[in-house]
């Protein structure tokens, strides 16, 4: 008689002529036990998850272990620990299947895992430029605990009031500021919501006079001298460096470009101001832009 596949208690009994000899119970054991250490966690933290066989269990191979999304990742092995890192809030069921002595066998153990409240830290050396449109930009860096979106509010004295949804990380959308009349520092309060609670920072910002722009020639910079920009994207995002000045930059869409801090306006534009370098940002969505 060949074992069941399904582990649980069973009940046989034998019969003779319609009458029962003999009878008694049999457990059927699942040769694998998964475990997850520690069984709480919160997200973005590492957690330890493990699939052990019976010592009665000969041999297991082809196994592989599906996470909560249901991803399979193959080439386990029993007993041995697995080190992930909790990415999805709730309850996670995590599996592991073997093929033990010639039987697929599936083990599987829950973890929690909590959302925690936003974190962040404010830009070290923000500029605005005086009196110009769209002239703060708060970079905020170490941001956790909204890759599902949060909520943020800017405040500031002059009735600053700025606030949205679905911020997942860097750059908060730019405001402008025109209560600030000469070179000063001013400070925002920013907060960040999500579902498990709420931070905020007083960040500053100084103001100049000239130019707001953070795009340097570092990483982020692309170098046009030698070089042109022509393309459509659904999400720009370029710090363009010259030392000789474009014949025009040409754009459509929802574009923002500025030259040197000071925004232009989407379409033909071939007037602004001289310079000995120019640094241009290009951001915005569904954007067309033309740099020459």
């Amino acid at each position: 008689m060949k074992a069941p596949s399904i582990a649980g208690s069973y009940l046989y009994d034998v019969k003779y002529n319609g009458s029962t000899v003999c009878a008694g119970s049999v457990d059927i054991v699942n040769p694998l036990t998964c475990s997850v250490s520690p069984t709480t966690v919160d997200k973005g933290e590492s957690f330890i998850f493990r699939a052990d066989k019976l010592s009665s269990v000969g041999n297991c191979w082809s196994c592989y272990y599906i996470d909560a999304a249901g991803s399979t990742v193959w080439n386990q092995s029993v007993g041995s620990d697995i080190t992930l890192t909790a990415t999805t809030t709730g309850i996670n069921t995590l599996k592991f299947v073997c093929t033990c002595d010639n039987v697929e066998s599936t083990c599987s153990s829950e973890l929690m895992v909590n959302q925690t409240a936003p974190k962040f830290t404010c830009p070290t050396s923000a500029k605005a430029s005086i009196g110009a449109s769209d002239n703060v930009k708060l970079a905020l860096t170490g941001v956790t605990g909204c890759d599902d979106g949060c909520d943020y509010s800017i405040s500031g004295d002059g009735n600053i009031s700025v606030s949205g949804n679905s911020y997942t990380g860097g750059t908060l959308p730019v405001f402008t500021d025109n209560t600030v009349t000469s070179e000063d520092s001013k400070s925002y309060t920013v907060r960040l919501t999500n579902s498990a609670g709420s931070v905020e920072h007083t960040c500053s910002v100084e103001f100049t006079e000239g130019s707001s722009s953070t795009c340097t020639c570092d990483a982020n910079c692309d170098n046009l001298n030698t070089a042109t920009y022509n393309n459509w994207e659904s999400s720009p995002s370029y710090c363009f460096y010259r030392t000789s000045k474009p014949s025009y930059i040409n754009s459509s869409g929802a574009c923002v470009i500025k030259v040197n801090g000071v925004a232009i306006s989407v379409g033909l534009v071939k007037d602004y101001a001289d310079a000995s370098e120019y640094y241009i940002e290009l951001t915005g969505s569904s954007c067309w832009a033309n740099i020459p």
